[in-house]
């Protein structure tokens, strides 16, 4: 889907509109913020921080794999929530 090329590289102000592709930046981080608290510190260090996979794993103190279960979770639920709440 189309939430998938969304960059979250750089942290954007909540007060920022940004839209980009048509999706609403915003949406996104407010998604983002409803996530488990594991799955939404994974995605932010990745997404947001630019960190790899096994400094997440060091710093947050879980396995790699562990690191790619809770990023595919959160991307899922992520996508998932966005649709829905785009439909509201």
């Amino acid at each position: 889907g189309r939430l998938s090329r969304v960059e979250l590289q750089r942290y954007m102000p909540p007060h920022d509109v940004a839209d980009t592709n048509g999706i609403d930046i915003r949406a996104v981080l407010d998604v983002v913020d409803s996530l488990p608290s594991k799955q939404q510190m994974v995605f932010r260090l990745k997404h947001i921080e630019a960190m790899e996979v096994e400094e997440i794993a060091t710093v947050a103190m879980m396995s790699v794999d562990a690191v790619y279960q809770n990023l595919s979770r959160a991307r899922r639920n992520i996508l998932e929530q966005y649709k829905t709440r785009q439909r509201e």
